[in-house]
């Protein structure tokens, strides 16, 4: 392989900091179609869809937050700059889907 055509570090931190931008993005589209009105207008979801539907917010909340944890901590490394989560580990622990409701 061709060290010419090795991407920098700040090449590397750029990128990834750009595709995790794209995902958080994506997420809030994810949010907001979640959101909308549905037809036949003025029906009620199912309690397992409402369930669901509960469920998909918390967990996209959750995946935005630690998008921004990411994020920072690259930004912190591109700035040489003390990381503001040290251990990463526990926010990953942290995120665990909510018990599902007993039908």
């Amino acid at each position: 392989m061709n060290e010419q055509n090795l991407p920098t570090w700040n090449d590397i931190l750029h990128n990834t900091r750009a595709s995790l931008t794209t995902a958080r993005t994506s997420l809030a589209d994810a949010r907001d179609h979640l959101s909308s009105d549905w037809r036949p207008v003025g029906t009620e979801l199912a309690q397992h869809e409402t369930d669901a539907r509960t469920c998909a917010f918390e967990l996209i909340g959750q995946a935005k937050a630690l998008i921004d944890q990411a994020k920072n901590v690259l930004y912190d490394a591109a700035h040489a700059t003390t990381p503001r989560r040290r251990d990463h580990r526990s926010a990953v622990a942290q995120v665990r889907p909510p018990a599902p409701t007993p039908p």
